[in-house]
């Protein structure tokens, strides 16, 4: 009990800052492929006395296929390519506010105007110096739905164009008031636009570290950039990830003292790291996991179904076998502690009623379905306690659980009955609600309701508060209702840290290694 409730107080100290904020202003796979890239650098040289020329190793148990964090979403993408990537705004060191980064200003000229005003001293890792243009071109590839930029339906949607009024000025026009939209940048990438056609494998951006090399199956390499606009960042020289064919080996590898940090550590491990004597953990809340149908089944489509297997669900359950207490059920894409959290939304398992329910739609038996899941430590293993308790209401459900790139284009094709996934929370509703809307691309299981689509567009666009809470209250329940989307656990999420590195910095998903000091 003493764990779930020091986990509660950690992720609800988390959302406090983040009510305080808004009133003020997935992982990859191991490649196949044994390929290297590399661009021009100073010599590899290992750690010395000398702070500067310091290297910090991260262990990774999956490697990227892709560097492009433009088009690639995964949260393994973010944790590689942050450092590398500047951004127009950036957020605090809890993850909830946004200051500035290449913007040193902004304001909003009326509802549907911001002025951001940028620095002048941003140099891209080519050398070349950033301009407004670049800001407008980076931004404009988020609005292009051809290109499919991940961001492309929480930004191009709300904004009607952005400008260069000056070298260092861009005003964004806004369709409507959209109030989230400084968090959306911040999640947005700010590369040289020359470099577009090599992000995927040799990205250029204007980061505090600059790409080096990639050896796939094993390392990429970063160099600090010496001409970043922020004195004294990074601290030290090299940033390398060191990819590994599965989690074992990488903890193995830590416990030898090869690695310095350990991004994602199983919460198994945790009382392990924490007696090493030189190591310590670092916590942070982090991903939501749910399942979902594939609507187009008339299987799912048939009323009583979806809310019967919601029902056979023990969240409880699910913390304990699937993250050893580290962590908390949920029932939306919300975290509880949300101020737009309903307070009436949350249900127990009940068996009885769900397999009467599952009666009532003409399958007094049950009946048989297919699982689709990609292969990680969470996912799979979230999979297999489903398949157990779907069971108890005589669901028999059949697992596929492919390697994550195969996963996403299965995912993605619709081809599958139901299936789990997961992403990180967020402040703002509308950023995860929003893709369960019936026109949002990422909407892969065809969840369709009128009235929850209203209440997105609505929502998402209203800046009164109180209106605001409303909406949202009334779409949760709908989504809650129809239930074709099943939220069912939060986690809490570790990496383990060698005692001489000060500075790791976790908010939500995102892990920020530029900070980094060295002793």
């Amino acid at each position: 009990m003493k764990k779930k409730r020091n986990i509660a107080l950690l992720i609800t100290l988390f959302f406090v800052f983040s009510i305080l904020a808004g009133c003020g202003s997935s992982t990859g796979t191991t490649s196949t492929s044994d390929t290297t890239t590399t661009t021009a650098s100073s010599e590899d040289k290992a750690s010395s006395s000398d702070t500067t020329e310091k290297t910090v190793i991260i262990g990774m148990d999956q490697e990227p296929e892709s560097l492009d964090a433009t088009t690639v979403g995964l949260d393994l993408v973010r944790w590689c390519t942050d450092p590398i990537f500047g951004r127009l705004v950036w957020l605090d060191e809890t993850g909830t506010e946004v200051i500035p980064a290449i913007a040193e200003s902004w304001t909003y000229i009326t509802d549907t105007q911001i002025e951001f005003k940028l620095r002048k001293d941003v140099k891209f890792h080519n050398g070349r110096g950033l301009v407004a243009d670049d800001i407008v071109y980076c931004l404009n590839v988020q609005k292009d739905e051809a290109y499919g930029a991940v961001n492309y339906n929480n930004f191009a949607p709300y904004v009607d164009n952005i400008k260069a009024k000056d070298d260092y000025t861009v005003i964004i026009n806004l369709k409507a008031p959209y109030p989230a939209i400084l968090t959306v940048i911040t999640k947005i990438p700010i590369f040289a636009p020359e470099s577009l056609d090599t992000l995927a494998t040799a990205p250029i951006g204007c980061g505090p570290f600059k790409f080096v090399s990639w050896s796939k199956n094993q390392e990429l390499k970063l160099e600090a950039f010496e001409d970043y606009y922020e004195d004294g960042v990074p601290s030290y020289k090299y940033l390398k990830y060191k990819f590994y064919a599965e989690y074992n080996t990488c903890l193995t590898a830590y416990m030898a003292g090869e690695v310095d940090i350990i991004n994602w550590l199983s919460a198994v491990d945790v009382p392990t790291i924490e007696s090493l004597g030189d190591s310590y953990t670092v916590a942070s809340p982090s991903s939501i996991f749910f399942f979902h149908a594939n609507m187009n089944n008339p299987l799912f489509k048939t009323p009583g179904v979806m809310k019967a297997l919601s029902l056979a669900v023990d969240r409880e359950e699910l913390v304990e076998l699937v993250f050893d207490g580290h962590g908390i059920p949920v029932w939306l894409p919300q975290h509880p502690d949300s101020p737009y959290y309903p307070d009436d939304i949350e249900y127990k398992p009940d068996i009885e009623k769900a397999k009467k329910l599952l009666a009532e739609a003409g399958y007094p038996n049950g009946f048989t379905c297919n699982l689709l899941a990609p292969k990680t430590a969470v996912e799979g293993l979230l999979a297999e306690v489903l398949q157990a308790q779907l069971a108890e209401i005589g669901v028999k459900v059949n697992l596929n659980i492919p390697e994550v790139p195969a996963f996403l284009e299965t995912w993605k094709q619709g081809d599958f009955d139901l299936a789990i996934c997961g992403h990180s929370f967020e402040v703002d509703p509308s950023i995860r609600l929003n893709r369960w809307m019936s026109d949002d691309s990422s909407n892969y299981g065809h969840y369709s309701n009128p009235e929850f689509d209203k209440l997105c567009k609505e929502g998402a666009t209203t800046v009164d508060e109180a209106k605001r809470k409303q909406i949202y209250y009334d779409a949760y329940h709908i989504f809650s209702e129809d239930a074709s989307v099943i939220y069912v656990v939060g986690e809490v999420r570790y990496s383990a840290v060698r005692n001489n590195i000060e500075g790791l910095i976790k908010r939500i998903s995102q892990v920020d290694y530029t900070r980094l000091i060295v002793n």
